[in-house]
């Protein structure tokens, strides 16, 4: 695994910046086979994407990440691609992406941890926490050669009550197409 995150722009106190990624990723088979699935961004939801188990020597996988962050706003997306190796199943490709677009209503940011490379969780200003809207929207897809694992879109709209950077209360609600 490696992952490359360049940080073109960012402003001295890291409220503002823009994060690029790089990710390359080879993954092994499991006694000659490979199986691919997911869920619509909730760990509590079945599988919704499943390949099923099939014979594959190695998958690999190249991720393309961005995040662009202006006081309050932020937008971020990213993009996977899979490519299979697996002849008895036509070398199948599969991908997924997704984009989002968040705003805090009471002004905080999303600090940008150069340690580490990513954008940091909401910490609030005040007593009454921070409120925060959101919007994503996601695509996988994994059919392809003989393999018909599915596609699913879905639409996420939500709103989070941040209270501490550690303790956040979400509602939200997804339109999940499969």
């Amino acid at each position: 695994v490696r992952r490359i995150t360049p940080l073109p722009f960012a402003s001295a106190d890291n409220r503002n910046y823009l994060h690029l990624g790089l990710g390359l990723r080879r993954v092994g088979d499991d006694a000659g086979q490979m199986r691919f699935s997911g869920r619509p961004e909730s760990n509590v939801a079945d599988k919704y994407l499943d390949t099923g188990n099939f014979t594959a020597n190695y998958a690999r996988q190249l991720s393309l990440e961005a995040i662009w962050s202006r006081g309050p706003i932020m937008l971020a997306a990213e993009h996977v691609d899979a490519w299979v190796d697996a002849p008895q199943n036509g070398d199948p490709h599969f991908h997924g992406t997704y984009l989002m677009a968040a705003w805090v209503l009471t002004g905080e940011s999303r600090i940008y941890n150069r340690a580490l490379g990513y954008a940091s969780g909401i910490g609030p200003y005040g007593r009454a926490g921070a409120f925060e809207l959101v919007t994503r929207y996601s695509w996988v897809d994994l059919d392809d050669g003989s393999i018909d694992g599915g596609n699913l879109g879905k639409w996420h709209f939500g709103a989070n009550w941040w209270m501490t950077r550690q303790l956040k209360l979400g509602v939200g609600y997804g339109d999940a197409d499969l």
